[in-house]
């Protein structure tokens, strides 16, 4: 399942500063990428429940938010993130977090 950039990214939210959600999606990309490269502690190209667990606690999650993200981001529920299932949820994290912030933005000047 790979993430749309006309759906899920739009011109208008210049995450990034850049106008072309294309280039919006490649950053996240990047960063997704270099953020898996350390959390795959075995270099095995996916990141098995154990090492997505023992990234995220020391970050401070508990046990239930860790298992809950990794259930989303194992779209195949294979028991495994690949490189591709962790870019997308990435990529629509970082659009929710976007919004979020948009919504606050509008209620805190519109109320």
């Amino acid at each position: 399942m790979s993430v749309s950039s006309s759906t899920t990214i739009t011109k208008s939210t210049q995450l990034y500063g850049s106008s072309d959600p294309d280039e919006e999606i490649a950053i996240i990309h990047r960063n997704a990428d270099a953020t898996f490269a350390v959390i795959d502690v075995d270099g095995g190209g996916t990141l098995s429940k154990s090492e997505f667990t023992n990234h995220l606690s020391v970050s401070g999650y508990n046990i239930d938010t860790i298992d809950k993200i990794f259930n989303k981001m194992d779209v195949n529920k294979d028991e495994e993130i690949s490189r591709e299932e962790f870019r997308d949820g990435m990529v629509m994290l970082v659009s929710f977090v976007f919004l979020c912030i948009r919504c606050e933005h509008f209620y805190t000047n519109h109320t």
